[in-house]
């Protein structure tokens, strides 16, 4: 399906007279003869001021931190499930209900992020996932677990278009690909370590009591370091003072 999607894709807003999120319609500039567009107040930095700054690398540690999560849960979900009484098909359904979970939580907390702050979403968020994956690590019975399948799921599926979205608003539509390219190297040390560590810690106690104790105090600092986040640090003029 994706070849002939390309023929309805377009490249910025303005092709098809539409703006930015945000953006007075009033302050619009058409594209000039050479077809370059100027969107109306952009964000202007380059990948180096960006990672010069405390706003990058604040970014950077939240979305470092929260990686280790994701791989690492739905990973071993089944095999905690398991290994505290849970037959495996009904570990596979419980799994696969925190992934349906998921899908409302990104409609929500997508929209939410339309009207307020995205910083302080993603750090109620994260803070949140903490608080289902400690329900995880202790859960004894299925009520334990059908409440981190509601609280986890929907926060794990909320964070995802509300971090993009932060990431855009951050540092522009110009630079987003290079800065998201920059940041994804850190982030797949977590996706990669995360993983193993737990099971590591599986193996060597017969439990991933241990291993969810530390997702846990990763996700909270995640949810700190994005708080810590400064939104309008990299705008430029009008941007900043309109925020």
């Amino acid at each position: 399906m994706g070849s002939p999607l390309l023929i309805i894709f377009r490249d910025n807003p303005e092709d098809i007279g539409l703006l930015s999120d945000g953006i007075d319609p009033s302050l619009l500039k058409y594209a000039d003869s050479s077809g370059d567009h100027s969107p109306v107040e952009d964000v202007k930095i380059t990948p180096r001021e960006a990672l010069a700054s405390p706003m990058f690398r604040n970014l950077l540690l939240g979305e470092s931190f929260r990686s280790f999560l994701l791989g690492s849960i739905v990973l071993h979900q089944i095999p905690h499930l398991v290994s505290i009484g849970n037959g495996e098909e009904k570990a596979a359904s419980i799994l696969g209900l925190m992934i349906f979970v998921s899908i409302p939580g990104r409609l929500v907390f997508g929209t939410m992020g339309d009207f307020l702050s995205k910083r302080h979403l993603l750090a109620v968020m994260m803070l949140t996932q903490a608080i289902g994956v400690l329900i995880l690590a202790y859960s004894t019975n299925v009520f334990h677990v059908y409440a981190f399948v509601l609280i986890y799921g929907l926060t794990y599926g909320g964070a995802i278009p509300l971090l993009m979205a932060f990431r855009g608003e951050l540092f522009g539509r110009k630079r987003f690909a290079t800065i998201s390219g920059l940041m994804a190297p850190f982030r797949t040390v977590g996706s990669v370590s995360g993983p193993i560590f737990a099971g590591y810690i599986f193996d060597l106690t017969g439990s991933y009591r241990i291993a969810f104790q530390v997702f846990v105090i990763l996700a909270i600092l995640s949810s700190i370091f994005f708080y810590s986040v400064k939104a309008g640090v990299a705008v430029s003029g009008s941007q900043a003072k309109s925020r």
